[in-house]
């Protein structure tokens, strides 16, 4: 599943003029340490990135930059967190995983204090007419790990396609969804088919097989849930998607999405 952080940022010493230039903020996976989950960074908002786990970089004449008195910068980001392989075992009735959400890296320098006129002894060298905090380049960047979660393993898991792959006008095909139930429980579903009657007359087609209800799964078991449909028109079209859910988890199995329910129809 994909979580929500948000950290903030802020310079414990600023009220003493001791204040920090803010570099950049970078999100860190697990990595060797949490060998149970992993953790990634996705997108979050319009245009932001996930390639270099950059999560914020001011420019130079950001006034955020500086983290003076009273200054605090909050930085937003989103992850997913998935059990990794080794440590999932579909037969145990619960299968629960304790794992930070990775770390944010925050770089930055010290801002120098500047020396009172007149002065009376300067010594020629880099730090010129500065004092106490160093005019440093590269400082260690300061490492804040996430907050500890319990992630549990995925008890479903479910897969979409039509038959054939690529539709043809006035000829009937099917679509199936296949459920999985990777528990030893039985599993109660419920099962409801999305507006089907406003997109069947829109979209000028007939549908059979239409399901509605509650199914069972027992342990381990897969099972199949399909419609026939016969389209009159070419071109991508919204076909009716089914609403699965769980009774015992009371979450999706299923959920209405616009990039799963649309298919394209040859001529």
């Amino acid at each position: 599943g994909k979580a929500l952080l948000r950290c903030t940022l802020a310079a414990s010493d600023a009220i003493n003029n001791l204040g920090v230039v803010l570099k950049n903020v970078a999100f860190e996976t697990n990595g060797g340490e949490e060998t149970k989950c992993n953790v990634e960074l996705v997108p979050f908002g319009k245009g932001h990135s996930t390639q270099s786990n950059l999560l914020y970089s001011p420019e130079s004449n950001a006034f955020c930059r500086n983290l003076n008195a009273g200054t605090k910068v909050n930085v937003a980001y989103a992850v997913r967190a998935t059990v990794a392989s080794d440590n999932v075992h579909p037969a145990t009735e619960e299968s629960i995983i304790n794992a930070r959400l990775g770390a944010v890296s925050v770089s930055w320098s010290p801002v120098p204090l500047q020396l009172p006129d007149p002065t009376y002894f300067i010594p020629k060298d880099e730090y010129g007419e500065n004092y106490g905090p160093l005019r440093l380049q590269q400082v260690m960047p300061v490492k804040q790990r996430g907050p500890t979660c319990y992630i549990e393993v995925t008890p479903f898991e479910a897969t979409f396609k039509t038959i054939p792959p690529m539709p043809k006008v006035g000829s009937p095909f099917e679509v199936r969804y296949e459920i999985s139930n990777k528990t030893n429980l039985h599993q109660r579903l419920r099962v409801l088919m999305n507006d089907s009657d406003a997109i069947v007359s829109s979209n000028s087609m007939l549908v059979s097989g239409v399901i509605n209800g509650e199914i069972v799964l027992g342990p381990l078991e897969k099972k199949i849930l399909s419609y026939s449909l016969l389209v009159t028109k070419v071109g991508k079209i919204t076909i009716p998607a089914f609403d699965v859910s769980s009774v015992r988890y009371n979450t999706w199995v299923i959920h209405h999405r616009s990039s799963m329910d649309k298919v394209f129809v040859s001529p």
